[in-house]
């Protein structure tokens, strides 16, 4: 897809659009005004088949309520997330090598997300944008790259 003219063009680099939120994200590849779709990853859900901290409520015959204690533990989940992802970035600079990534991604991410990344990987990222943008059109996003390019004097 072209990249409007009033948005970053990515002329003579190789860039590396990242747009992550809760357990899903994509990876946009950008070179000389245009971007394509390079990855797409969503984290699947855990289920369990046991019951674990089941419980139930009930009385003089009848039951009143059911549930379980357990609970997910959000913190390994997102490290699985960033593990994955990581993954896919080294997988597509290791078929073209990049200039430079551009990173939106909530707060609770970005910094897991950035620790799992190689250190080459990581002395590439040119952007932070704290932002939940998975649902956002693509050019939206570049706009907010375009906007924090400028705050940063680029």
């Amino acid at each position: 897809m072209q990249i409007p003219k009033e948005l970053p063009q990515y002329t003579d680099i190789y860039g590396l659009v990242l747009v992550l939120g809760g357990l899903e994200g994509a990876g946009y590849f950008c070179n000389s005004g245009t971007i394509e779709p390079v990855f797409t990853y969503e984290q699947p859900t855990p289920s369990y088949s046991d019951k674990e901290g089941f419980f139930q409520e009930s009385g003089n015959g009848q039951t009143f309520g059911t549930g379980s204690v357990r609970e997910d533990d959000v913190g390994e989940q997102h490290k699985r997330f960033a593990i994955a992802i990581a993954e896919r970035v080294a997988a597509v600079d290791t078929a073209t090598p990049l200039s430079c990534i551009d990173l939106c991604a909530p707060q609770h991410l970005l910094s897991g997300i950035e620790s799992h990344l190689p250190a080459q990987l990581r002395s590439k990222i040119r952007v932070r944008i704290d932002a939940q943008l998975t649902k956002v059109h693509v050019t939206d996003v570049l706009a907010r790259i375009a906007d924090a390019l400028e705050r940063q004097g680029e």
